[in-house]
């Protein structure tokens, strides 16, 4: 299978969200891509890195420069509530998060011979993300929060009931609603290339929405 294709954002902006480090803490992401683990001081450098915090004990959780909040490495810890599936590039997880829950993915592959690296995959998925933003609560999830960490980078966002992984036990009406949520993306110039029913949920006001942006490519013109 080919790697997913990083995007371009038009502004420049969320390129310098995912993409602001230095050739050195690029090559620090590539060769400890295959770790699943890394001591906390590597995790806090790495966070750092990405965000310029000079002090690692601050008590507010940071945010980037659309006020999705960037959240320190012990306050995803020992959140998690229940997991909610498993795929080629992660994990996703129902965690507690600011007095409510959000679904964490989290960027680990299980196979070692994969050439997709995590940390690509989340500029990827997180690009796409911010060229979403327009649609956030009603055709994709609101994005909470995102990480940056080099072995297992993670985004966290509004949680939803999963549909039925078979598209003939959806209901007409649910049918529609996915339809309109792929046109609605197609609209901003992005395609699936990865229809699945395990590919969308349902929002809390009824609405069915995308999760998963690892196959979205762009539209050519």
């Amino acid at each position: 299978e080919s790697r997913p294709r990083i995007m371009e954002s038009a502004d420049g902006f969320t390129n310098n969200i995912v993409s602001g480090m230095d050739t050195t803490t690029k090559a620090i992401c590539k060769n400890k891509s295959k770790s699943k683990r890394m001591t906390n001081e590597e995790q806090m450098m790495w966070q750092r890195a990405f965000t310029g915090l000079g002090n690692a004990d601050m008590k507010y959780l940071d945010q980037d420069q659309d006020g999705v909040i960037i959240p320190y490495l012990h306050q995803l810890k020992e959140v998690e509530v229940e997991g909610l599936g498993d795929g080629r590039c992660g994990t996703v997880k129902k965690i507690r998060w600011n007095n409510g829950f959000a679904a964490m993915k989290e960027y680990v592959l299980d196979q070692e011979d994969d050439n997709i690296l995590p940390c690509d995959v989340y500029e990827h998925e997180l690009k796409v993300f911010y060229r979403l933003k327009s649609l956030w609560g009603q055709y994709v999830p609101r994005l909470l929060f995102h990480t940056s960490w080099s072995c297992c980078p993670s985004i966290g966002m509004e949680v939803g009931q999963p549909m039925d992984h078979d598209f003939n036990k959806w209901t007409e009406e649910d049918k529609d609603k996915m339809r309109k949520t792929i046109a609605k993306i197609e609209e901003k110039g992005l395609r699936q290339d990865d229809c699945r029913a395990s590919n969308f949920v349902r929002l809390n006001n009824g609405s069915i929405a995308m999760i998963d942006f690892e196959a979205v490519v762009e539209i050519s013109s």
